[in-house]
């Protein structure tokens, strides 16, 4: 009786984790596949308390890199995060903490935000290219 039980289990189990797997491949399948509506190059400005030029780059699984240009301070640095939906997600340099947060505009095919930097901040926009 026991040796029945344990059978059973052990081929319920089986089951069960047969099923994650098959689940697991659909979903790389499905991520493999997808290709981001908001991938290129967006080029425009950004002002307020700070000023200069910014360039977003997003590939085609929503990963985002971009590149700011302070003509106030005259420094370059960059800035990585993502998107969830049109909206950038964290998207910020990890040295200054100078972040980006906006999302996009598909009729004029452009990104409008805000930006921050420790307690100084202001708006931004770029254009796909």
């Amino acid at each position: 009786m026991n040796c029945r039980i344990f059978v059973f289990l052990l081929l319920l189990l089986s089951l069960v984790s047969c099923e994650t797997l098959i689940e697991n491949i659909a979903n790389n399948i499905e991520y493999d596949n997808y290709k981001s509506p908001y991938a290129g190059t967006y080029i425009g400005t950004y002002s307020g308390q700070d000023s200069g030029t910014l360039k977003i780059t997003v590939d085609s699984k929503d990963i985002v890199t971009a590149t700011r240009y302070s003509t106030v301070f005259k420094m370059e640095e960059n800035l990585y995060g993502g998107m969830i939906g049109p909206a950038l997600h964290q998207v910020s340099s990890r040295e200054s903490g100078f972040t980006v947060t906006g999302s996009f505009i598909s009729q004029t095919r452009t990104f409008t935000g805000n930006w921050s930097q420790n307690g100084i901040s202001g708006t931004w926009s770029v254009t796909k290219q």
